[in-house]
């Protein structure tokens, strides 16, 4: 009962401010503040600490280079976090490497350096605390898992019109 109250929690709060909180790519009006979180994203590790852009993203980062061609009064930030496993400085660390390559990415495929801002958070904007994802432990490993990974996204935030 409490993992259906928690889950019904979390989708009732997502869903009641997403008209003023959050944006989409097909909406028509914007305001600073707003937030797009893709649904899915992912990051490649090759060797020492080079974090990629996995080709699973490049999809979602193509729509968001068109929808930036089509609003070239917009400027984001590139926000990533982690979840809260690992420790505090290489969460916040891997969390700024892995902006900064979204940011290349777009920067490579012609959106000007000016109007995106990379910033990684690591652990500092959890959705779901530690302590209410750790009740879940011992006793239902997917949920475990999922409120883990619900903390670990990547979001666009309207920082300049």
């Amino acid at each position: 009962m409490r993992k259906l109250t928690l889950i019904l929690l979390v989708s009732l709060v997502s869903f009641a401010g997403k008209s003023q909180k959050f944006f989409g790519f097909s909406d028509s009006t914007f305001a600073v503040g707003q937030i797009h979180q893709f649904k899915s994203f992912h990051y490649a590790i090759c060797g020492s600490h080079t974090i990629l852009v996995d080709s699973l993203n490049i999809p979602q980062l193509d729509s968001l280079i068109e929808w930036m061609e089509k609003h070239e009064n917009i400027v984001i930030e590139v926000g990533v976090h982690t979840d809260s496993r690992g420790s505090d400085s290489m969460n916040l660390k891997l969390t700024e490497w892995r902006a900064e390559e979204a940011r290349k990415y777009m920067v490579q495929r012609g959106v000007p350096e000016s109007r995106i801002k990379a910033k990684g958070y690591g652990e500092t904007r959890l959705i779901i605390s530690e302590e209410e994802i750790n009740k879940y432990k011992n006793t239902d490993k997917r949920m475990y898992e999922m409120m883990h990974q619900k903390n670990r996204r990547t979001e666009l935030t309207i920082i300049g019109i």
